[in-house]
């Protein structure tokens, strides 16, 4: 696997696992409102931890707002840094967009999300944006655009 990243879709907060052949996307936490708190920002991120040593197919039949989209239905994929209207509708968790376009259009808010670093004290560290794309770089290089 390439790597993952957190981002939310309207409502839904979701880890993107970008693996060899194909972006997974896999639901892992309910409404922006349960998210606050930094409990809930430590289950969603052990949640996701947990995902990554579960077959990719027993991760999309585990819930029916998770989905995969092959690296040859992707057209293009767009990533940008937030911009200050953004984070005020996001109360500055937004720290970019990130738009994947195949026969639809996918759009997620990459979030200042915990992701899980043992080399932490606390056990977790920020998601940064600068991360996010260099997994996407590694797997979808010609087909990125991005704008910070």
């Amino acid at each position: 696997m390439a790597g993952k990243m957190f981002a939310l879709k309207p409502g839904t907060y979701y880890a993107l696992f970008f693996t060899s052949r194909r972006l997974i996307a896999a639901k892992v936490g309910g409404q922006l409102k349960d998210m606050l708190g930094p409990v809930a920002l430590r289950e969603y991120a052990e949640k996701a931890e947990e995902l990554k040593e579960v077959s990719i197919e027993s991760v999309l039949k585990a819930d029916e707002d998770n989905f995969e989209i092959s690296y040859t239905d992707i057209t293009h994929i767009e990533v940008k840094k937030a911009g200050w209207k953004d984070k005020l509708v996001s109360d500055m968790r937004t720290i970019g967009t990130i738009t994947i376009k195949e026969k639809e259009e996918h759009k997620f808010q990459i979030t200042r999300a915990f992701i899980v670093d043992p080399s932490s004290p606390t056990g977790l560290k920020p998601q940064k944006l600068e991360d996010c794309i260099k997994v996407i770089r590694s797997v979808l290089s010609d087909k990125l655009s991005v704008e910070v």
